[in-house]
């Protein structure tokens, strides 16, 4: 989990200074999930886009880390949520390809 948030504020540090970043982190035992929720009002405008990126590192390990990414834009709030299954472990291996 704390990769992932690392990867996450890595995407947003860019934009830190001129708009605000709330991260909820919430455990469902239902689902047997975590989900980290970051939303930043503004225009419409996916963090996660590769074409707005320096490089798909952090996305890479973001999409190999997570069980569930998703982004959409409601009301001047662009939100990105990511599930992560209980059954992750903090010794699970992820094969990450970055372009050369």
């Amino acid at each position: 989990m704390l990769l992932l948030v690392e990867d996450l504020l890595g995407i947003y540090r860019s934009q830190l200074p001129e708009q605000p970043l709330t991260l909820t982190i919430a455990y469902s035992g239902k689902k047997e999930s975590l989900e980290l929720v970051c939303d930043t009002p503004g225009e419409a405008a996916n963090p996660l886009d590769p074409s707005c990126l320096p490089d798909a590192l952090g996305l890479n390990l973001i999409h190999g880390l997570a069980e569930q990414v998703d982004y959409h834009y409601l009301a001047g709030v662009n939100r990105v949520a990511l599930r992560l299954a209980a059954r992750h472990s903090s010794s699970a291996t992820i094969a990450v390809a970055a372009p050369i």
